[in-house]
């Protein structure tokens, strides 16, 4: 009889396939320690598997992860790096870095998420500008407001380029907000406006964007243009909340102070509703309670109220003196108890504000003011003098190199546009191509009549193209004058620069003995307002010009009108009457309309038919008619 073996062929095969299969199980198995790590790893294992433009979807899955322990982090990591485009993917490195990057700030592992930072390279936006605005955070919360405020505008000129209205949405959001901090409300506003902008773009809704523009208005600028803008935006904010509400409450408040409505002022102030709301919004109503003292001569009630914020001030002026520098510079003048001369002093010399120049100015006034008509006056009257120059300098510092800025941006979007015209060419030669090749095969079937009709579509398709590129080199051409301009300001600045530095070389030299060197500062300071207005003049004209530039393609006469008849033209189209516009151009009325007579019959004479300025809002809004 044959003995038979403990195992067969078929009985080894069966006992290999168990174990392989056991031992694949164990392979794909997720360690229970990675278990909560698991569920992001499969959101962020599909998008690399669906994404075919740079992994887009990666910054949202791992920001999701920064809570998790550095463990789970890196085993993320791992299963990225087992991608097989990772050694030659710079998007997938900096994804990763990224993680580790908000994972370490978030344990405020401060150094080591910097070092992730600056070991990005990419060039795909959102992670680009993920990487740029996690920096400008960690600046802003470091009050490394300068830097933070460069990061900030560097993401949005990154994001206008490539027309990006989200991260255009978020950078100017950003950027105005840096600017409020620093109390340079008209920049911020227009943060902010643009930042509405895209929101509109988008189709979301940011009720606090309008809210904002309001605020820096009423803050910063003049009563009727503040009372303008708050008219224009007031009707369409609707506050979602008691926050909204306060802040809303607060820019009435503003108002009626900016206007010197003081009964209303203080009526509104009196019922404003900062319940459970935080010590923000009681700052900010005390400081309005301030003010009304001062205005009042209150000075027992403003001594009270000013106590409770006193040794606040003094002992960390850094986080909280800047938005009070109003407050005191007021209140000086006002003969309010605020700080005596050593406490003023010693917060003058704080390193914590050496850097913050308008802090340094408001607290040199006042001591000028304490000790005014003495040596030590007329040192505090240097002092406060030079950091105003400092100031100015570096407003126009600031302005050149945001008119630079603006140059670059003008001319990477020109060349983007070029771009997609020779695309767009392109793709005509082709399709007109096809037709003609289709053309020629119907004349073989239908003879020469089809033949001649497509040789005239074919025609007409390229006339059509002619014209648009004849009209975008007239385009390009306005923006090579809005350049050249751009570049003659920035000549001008640079005289202005060597008239400050004229200036703080006198103010060194002088001893104020007699101070007559002052009296031909203050003239020379005069003369540097009036340069920086015409700047203004002349930026407000070239802002109204780009606003015809739809004109162009109804009007080519347009691009033969002067600057003057441009920008009047531009003025009528966007709603200002005779004497406004007289007003702002500088210009007499019977000049205004003899101009408006003449641009009209210009545009008339070229369609054969009369036009007039409601026909040009007409044709702005919906197109010819």
């Amino acid at each position: 009889m044959q003995q038979k073996h403990p195992f067969s062929f078929f009985s080894v095969l069966a006992w290999v396939a168990v174990i392989f299969v056991v031992g694949c199980q164990q392979n794909n198995s997720v360690p229970e320690t990675f278990k909560s790590a698991d569920s992001t790893w499969k959101k962020v294992e599909h998008a690399l598997e669906v994404d075919t433009i740079g992994y887009r979807a990666l910054p949202t899955y791992l920001y999701a992860v920064r809570t998790k322990s550095i463990e789970e982090i890196n085993w993320i990591a791992s299963k990225m790096e087992a991608h097989p485009d990772w050694r030659d993917n710079d998007n997938l490195k900096t994804a990763v870095s990224l993680m580790r990057t908000w994972h370490y700030f978030e344990k405020n592992q401060d150094s080591l998420a910097l070092l992730e930072l600056n070991s990005i390279n990419t060039n795909q936006i959102d992670l680009q500008l993920s990487a740029i605005q996690e920096k400008a955070i960690y600046f802003h919360f470091n009050n490394l407001i300068d830097s933070a405020r460069a990061l900030f505008a560097k993401s949005y000129q990154i994001a206008k380029a490539q027309e990006n209205h989200h991260w255009m949405l978020q950078s100017a959001n950003n950027a105005g907000t840096i600017y409020y901090d620093l109390e340079e409300y008209k920049i911020a506003s227009e943060y902010f406006t643009e930042a509405l902008k895209s929101a509109e773009v988008l189709k979301i809704k940011v009720p606090m964007l309008i809210n904002n523009i309001i605020t820096c208005s009423l803050v910063d600028a003049k009563p009727e243009e503040a009372l303008s803008v708050y008219k224009k935006y007031s009707p369409i904010f609707k506050p979602s909340d008691d926050y909204e509400r306060a802040i809303y409450d607060l820019n009435k408040i503003h108002l009626f102070w900016g206007t010197n409505q003081i009964d209303s002022f203080k009526y509104y102030l009196d019922r404003l509703n900062i319940t459970n709301l935080g010590e923000l919004f009681e700052t900010k109503r005390d400081l309005h309670y301030l003010f009304y003292y001062s205005f009042t001569n209150d000075i027992s009630r403003f001594a009270v109220l000013f106590s409770k914020y006193r040794k606040q001030l003094i002992s960390n002026p850094n986080e909280f003196l800047i938005q009070w520098c109003s407050l005191l510079a007021y209140a000086q003048s006002k003969g309010m108890p605020i700080f005596n001369n050593q406490e003023l002093s010693q917060l003058y010399y704080n390193p914590s504000i050496a850097t913050n120049k308008k802090v340094k100015s408001t607290l040199s006034y006042i001591l000028y003011q304490n000790r005014k008509g003495t040596a030590e006056g007329d040192k505090w009257r240097i002092e406060h003098l030079n950091t105003e120059l400092d100031i100015q300098s570096s407003e126009a510092l600031t302005f050149q190199n945001n008119l630079k800025n603006q140059l670059k941006m003008n001319e990477l979007y020109n060349e983007n546009h070029n771009i997609k015209l020779k695309l767009e060419l392109d793709s005509t030669e082709k399709t007109v191509y096809a037709i003609t090749l289709i053309g020629i095969i119907l004349v073989l079937l239908l003879g020469g009549i089809s033949f001649l009709f497509f040789q005239k579509n074919r025609k007409n398709a390229i006339q059509k193209l002619q014209l648009e590129l004849q009209n975008n080199r007239s385009i390009n051409e306005l923006n090579q004058s809005k350049k050249q301009f751009a570049e003659r300001l920035i000549s001008t600045n640079q005289v202005i620069n060597k008239k400050l530095d004229k200036i703080a070389s006198k103010l060194k030299q002088s001893n104020f003995g007699k101070d007559p060197e002052i009296i031909q500062i203050r003239r020379e300071l005069e003369g540097i307002t009036e340069i920086k207005d015409d700047w203004s003049n002349e930026l407000n004209q070239i802002k109204a010009i780009d606003g015809i530039r739809f004109l162009l393609d109804f009007f080519q006469s347009v691009q033969l009108f002067n600057q003057t008849e441009q920008t009047l033209l531009a003025y009528f189209i966007n709603g200002h009457k005779v004497k406004e516009i007289a007003t702002l151009m500088n210009l007499s009325e019977q000049h205004v309309r003899n101009t408006k007579t003449k641009v009209l019959k210009a545009l008339s004479q070229e369609h054969q038919t009369e036009v007039s300025i409601d026909q040009l809002i007409a044709i702005k809004e919906k197109g010819l008619i």
